[in-house]
């Protein structure tokens, strides 16, 4: 993967959001956008912001652009990927978090999360096998 610089905008616009200025960050983003739509960094940036602001649909699509536009990068699909689960689509979280080819050991917990929100039998435990349940039934806090 080839590195580019960021724009001035970009490094403006993550600032923002690391201080928790979402409006400011949003701004910036946007105004980078408008000038190369092409960035999956501002496209991920745009729906953390969004999914941070209540927006959660807006948050997703914005997600899933990034993804789109950069399907290696796995941090941008265990983002994707939880803000669907957080969004009652399960199912969608499953298919982003288990891409063609071998899964990605990044998405392994966020696949697992997915199919326990959507009931996946496939990966629920066998009978025999250690249970959710038995383990916190016998923990003890001392």
């Amino acid at each position: 993967m080839v590195h580019q610089a960021l724009p001035a905008l970009a490094i403006a616009a993550l600032a923002a959001f690391r201080q928790g200025d979402l409006t400011r960050a949003r701004q910036l983003a946007e105004e980078q956008l408008a000038r190369s739509d092409r960035s999956p960094l501002l496209c991920h940036l745009m729906g953390l912001i969004d999914c941070r602001l209540g927006r959660p649909e807006s948050g997703i699509d914005w997600l899933r652009r990034a993804v789109e536009i950069d399907g290696s990068n796995m941090a941008y699909r265990v983002v994707l990927a939880r803000a669907l689960i957080g969004g009652g689509r399960p199912r969608e979280a499953l298919e982003v978090a288990a891409p063609a080819g071998p899964i990605a050991p990044e998405l392994w917990q966020v696949r697992a999360e997915a199919a326990f929100a959507a009931g996946s039998a496939r990966l629920r435990p066998r009978p025999g096998g250690i249970c959710v349940k038995r383990i916190l039934a016998n923990r003890s806090y001392g």
